[in-house]
């Protein structure tokens, strides 16, 4: 674990009032450390071996927010994103939905001091509902970030006429 960094964001997140800043901090519960794995351990995993289950079964997510006390946010803290965090929230949100069923719904988030525009754009072309909250970013980054994906569109655009127009040829 990553204390110094961890800590900082963590603290970062809770004066900003992250996720959810229209709601009061009074609605919110900030768990750092949240341990998740326990119910799927005690079903049963591939090895009874304390060390396996420690190292493949048990997972620690860096925050979970709970709003309202029926919404949680899974939070992953890294310096700057990366495809790995994506792949944890993924993972941590299905865990914590099977060990946590009583949440009406389960959000994913990545907090981090920098952002990475490779995986915003990942996440946002792949619909896979992953929020990023980043402390610093350059004034440009929004625009960046809307100027790749509106050339995606518009590649798309022209890919699907080029296909209607071969189609009618054929």
């Amino acid at each position: 674990m990553n204390g110094g960094l961890h800590d900082e964001l963590f603290q970062w997140i809770k004066e900003a009032n992250l996720p959810m800043p229209s709601i009061p901090k009074e609605e919110k519960v900030w768990m750092r450390e949240y341990k998740i794995g326990s119910k799927i351990a005690k079903i049963g995993s591939p090895q009874d071996n304390m060390r396996y289950n420690l190292h493949h079964v048990y997972q620690i997510i860096d925050c979970v927010c709970i709003v309202q006390e029926s919404e949680a946010w899974i939070l992953e803290f890294k310096k700057e994103p990366n495809f790995e965090a994506i792949g944890q929230v993924l993972v941590y949100k299905s865990i914590f939905e099977m060990e946590e069923p009583n949440y009406e719904k389960v959000n994913m988030g990545i907090v981090s001091n920098e952002g990475h525009p490779l995986c915003e754009i990942a996440s946002i072309v792949s619909d896979l509902g992953i929020t990023f909250f980043k402390r610093y970013q350059p004034d440009n980054w929004d625009d960046f970030i809307r100027r790749v994906l509106e050339q995606r569109t518009f590649d798309k655009t022209i890919e699907d006429m080029i296909k209607k127009y071969r189609n009618k040829e054929g």
